[in-house]
């Protein structure tokens, strides 16, 4: 799939997500679409456009559907599991945190 079709594609399913609509795709295919696209990015050499979803940083999720959202400070910091997508990549993570 060419770069800017999946770029599109990944915009429509980020835009019904924020509307809290059902994207018609799991995570782990979300997951997929987005480590394609890195990939493509990257074998194509070209720079990669500030706009694209592989450069979104953060969500904007707290004024999706109405919805709010309160700071809230952790005592022990919160951590990432990242893509885990097996028990050997669960282990990782476990060991990481530990």
């Amino acid at each position: 799939m060419p770069l800017n079709e999946l770029r599109k594609k990944i915009r429509q399913y980020d835009e019904l997500y924020r509307q809290g609509l059902e994207t018609g795709i799991t995570d782990t295919e979300y997951d997929k679409l987005i480590q394609e696209l890195r990939r493509l990015e990257a074998e194509s050499g070209e720079p990669v456009p500030s706009d694209s979803p592989t450069q979104k940083v953060g969500s904007d999720l707290s004024s999706a559907a109405g919805g709010t959202s309160k700071r809230v400070r952790h005592r022990i910091p919160m951590l990432s599991i990242e893509n885990s997508y097996n028990l050997g990549e669960l282990s990782e993570f476990g060991s990481r945190v530990q």
